[in-house]
């Protein structure tokens, strides 16, 4: 068997040498795909779920906008009425002995429900 002469044995070290660098860089790229299309996947998906949040707010301004809703508010946050309407006032209404303003200031304390049958009770 013939020893390689030392150009010969150049040209092949250069070669692998250009092959593992290539390798590294197809790896490196195959990885930056990969992870770039998780990210598109990701940013189409928050798009998409953008889209959906303004689809409702658009249909909650247009409902916002409509007579009915208008009205409906002047009626609960302004106590306005329709002319010609009766308002009757109805005077809080006690349950087991105890008024509702009083049930207020008892969860405001914060006392439990079982503190309070037993305070009902006893």
């Amino acid at each position: 068997m013939r020893a390689m002469s030392i150009p010969a044995q150049v040209k092949y070290i250069a070669l692998s040498l250009l092959c593992i660098v290539a390798t590294v860089n197809l790896v490196r790229t195959t990885t930056s795909i990969i992870q770039s299309s998780k990210r598109y996947d990701g940013l189409k998906n928050r798009v998409s779920e953008l889209e959906d949040e303004k689809s409702r707010l658009m249909k909650e301004v247009s409902y916002q906008k409509s007579v009915e809703y208008v009205e409906q508010e002047a009626r609960n946050k302004l106590n306005m009425v329709r002319e010609g309407e009766e308002i009757y006032v109805v005077p809080a209404v006690k349950v087991l002995g105890v008024s509702t303003s009083l049930q207020s200031e008892y969860r405001k304390a914060g006392t439990n429900n079982p503190a309070l049958w037993l305070e009902l009770f006893f």
